[in-house]
């Protein structure tokens, strides 16, 4: 883990946390985005810090599909997100990811690998440093172009071709309150 901001560069280094049948460096890819992107989120005002990795990753543990065979579900990740006070917008689909990312302080990306036994990822997300590109935590590629993102997923985890299903859920800022 680097110390210095507390991301995780590789989810290999979550490898001592359990989650579920498995550790977190199996099938962690979803609590490790939560974790992430509350962490930008948090360096911006829009929410409270992340709780430590491990108690993140045992409370988000109870919603895990068959054990934790196959990870958390999006709508889990959608339900966190929105539980720290987000307000949040859904982009379907490549060509919306593309263009909706491009107005939001972060997000989580959820894209279905085209050779299913590689399975499906979660990756947290804001702005990159140059224009139209992406900085991404837990992914192939630290920074760059969504498309320039699924290639090098595509390379790293051997598939003939891009994802065959994307969609992010994009953090639009703070809830307001019904009582306010």
């Amino acid at each position: 883990m680097n110390q210095e901001k507390s991301f995780f560069l590789r989810q290999s280094e979550t490898a001592g946390i359990p989650f579920g049948k498995r550790s977190s460096d199996r099938n962690g890819c979803g609590w490790i985005a939560c974790y992430h992107l509350q962490l930008l989120l948090s360096a911006q005002g829009l929410c409270a810090p992340p709780p430590p990795p491990e108690e993140l990753a045992a409370s988000l543990s109870r919603f895990l599909l068959f054990g934790g065979r196959l990870g958390l579900s999006p709508f889990v990740v959608a339900g966190y997100l929105y539980s720290l006070g987000l307000r949040l917008g859904f982009a379907p689909g490549r060509q919306a990811v593309m263009y909706k990312t491009k107005s939001c302080p972060g997000g989580v990306l959820y894209y279905l690998r085209s050779d299913i036994r590689r399975g499906a990822h979660f990756t947290a997300f804001c702005a990159g440093e140059k224009k139209d590109t992406l900085r991404f935590y837990n992914g192939p590629l630290a920074e760059g172009t969504l498309e320039a993102f699924y290639e090098a997923d595509s390379r790293a985890n051997r598939c003939k071709r891009g994802p065959v299903l994307s969609f992010a859920i994009l953090v639009k800022g703070k809830r307001k309150s019904w009582r306010s």
